[in-house]
C-alpha cells in the first residue's frame, strides 16, 4: 500500500518588479520626529536585493518626496517597546519575573511618523495621525 504525502499549498509570488514600482513611486510628505521635536533623523535604507543604500537626513516639520517604501518604513518600523509589569499574570518559571508580576510589552512608543500631503489611496499609510480635526465648506 502506498502513502500519499499531504499537499502543501506554496505562496504565491508577487511579480518583483510590480512589487519595485509600487515601492519606489514617490511620494509627498511631512516628517514629523515625536522623540525628538525639531531635531534631526540620519539613517540609511534599502529595501530590494540588488540595490544601493541610501542616506536620508530628515529635519522634524521638513516636506520630503520619498518612495512609498521609505514612508511605510518611518510609519511602521521606528518604534520602540514600553515594558510594563502586568499583575495576575504568573507564568510557571517566568526569567522576568519580579514579585510574582510578570513584565510584558505594553505598548509601542512612536518615534517618528510620515504624513502624507499628496491624496494617496495606499493602505500602508493610513492611520497616521493628524492635527486636522474637521473640514468645513465655506
Amino acid at each position: 500500500m502506498t502513502k500519499i504525502a499531504p499537499t502543501v499549498e506554496k505562496p504565491k509570488k508577487v511579480n518583483a518588479r510590480f512589487q519595485r514600482e509600487k515601492d519606489n513611486r514617490l511620494v509627498k510628505g511631512r516628517f514629523v520626529y515625536n522623540e525628538l521635536p525639531g531635531g534631526v533623523l540620519a539613517f540609511n535604507y534599502l529595501l530590494h536585493k540588488g540595490d544601493k543604500p541610501i542616506r536620508y537626513v530628515m529635519h522634524d516639520g521638513g516636506i520630503y518626496t520619498v518612495p512609498l517604501s521609505v514612508a511605510r518604513h518611518l510609519n511602521k518600523n521606528v518604534a520602540y517597546p514600553v515594558y510594563d509589569y502586568i499583575p495576575g499574570e504568573d507564568l510557571i518559571g517566568a526569567q522576568d519575573s519580579y514579585e510574582g508580576k510578570n513584565m510584558r510589552v505594553k505598548r509601542m512608543e512612536k518615534r517618528c511618523s510620515f504624513e502624507p500631503l499628496d491624496f494617496i489611496a495606499d493602505e500602508e499609510l493610513q492611520g497616521v495621525e493628524s492635527d486636522v480635526v474637521s473640514v468645513e465648506t465655506v
